[in-house]
């Protein structure tokens, strides 16, 4: 028996549900400077899963970076509302500012929630009912450092 008790809501500053991954560590010689997050998830209309990564920067072993929100590839992309195990996968991916991010390790944050008021009325859930009971969950997710 395997029982789960989430506690999601609808603010992305601060989910409650979320989970921050162990370190990752590359080989100092070869930064990195891309990032991509693959994940196989449900995730009903009405929810969201925000993926967010943290560096060290390759000049700057020391110092970590904030938590970066990464871009949903396909934001529009939704599981069944009648199938729970409408896993679908998502791609996230780092787009790194103008001057220069070689990075040396990262962490990812998966962050699930509601969608916020404004969120929700958007053309995109016009006439479409969103229950409270659903909540997005993950199965796996692979993250790859871009050299």
């Amino acid at each position: 028996l395997n029982v789960y008790e989430y506690e999601i809501n609808n603010s992305p500053a601060s989910p409650a549900s979320s989970y921050i991954s162990k370190e990752v560590i590359l080989n100092p010689d070869i930064p990195a400077e891309g990032l991509r997050v693959l994940l196989s998830a449900y995730r009903p209309p009405g929810t969201h899963i925000d993926v967010y990564a943290r560096f060290i920067n390759a000049k700057d072993s020391d110092a970590k970076t904030d938590w970066e929100l990464l871009v949903n590839k396909n934001p529009q992309e939704y599981s069944s509302t009648n199938n729970q195990e409408d896993y679908r996968e998502f791609e996230y991916n780092y787009t790194e500012p103008a001057t220069e991010t070689l990075y040396t390790s990262f962490q990812i944050k998966l962050s699930m929630r509601h969608s916020t008021s404004a969120e929700m009325n958007s053309p995109v859930f016009d006439g479409v009912t969103i229950s409270s009971s659903l909540f997005p969950h993950i199965s796996d997710y692979r993250a790859v450092a871009v050299s």
